[in-house]
């Protein structure tokens, strides 16, 4: 049986958008959204909020570029 159906031509531009998902440049969240464990006291809660506060950039959603890192590389000596 021979297949007698036309071939056409079957490529397709698709974006990358719709291949590669993509982070967020808008940032959505901040230190506010941070959920506070309830388990600590009222003290507790007053001594993290500066904390979460001086280090805000931490606690968003959009993501960053770093310079700080830490490498360790192992050796392995074969005899």
């Amino acid at each position: 049986m021979e297949d007698n159906s036309s071939e056409e031509d079957t490529t397709a531009t698709v974006k990358d958008a719709d291949l590669l998902p993509l982070y967020n440049v808008q940032q959505k969240e901040t230190v506010d959204d941070v959920d506070i464990n309830p388990e600590l006291s009222e003290v507790q809660r007053a001594e993290l909020k500066p904390l979460l506060r001086e280090y805000t950039q931490i606690f968003s959603d959009v993501p960053t570029v770093t310079r700080r890192y830490i490498s360790e590389v192992g050796r392995k000596s074969i005899l």
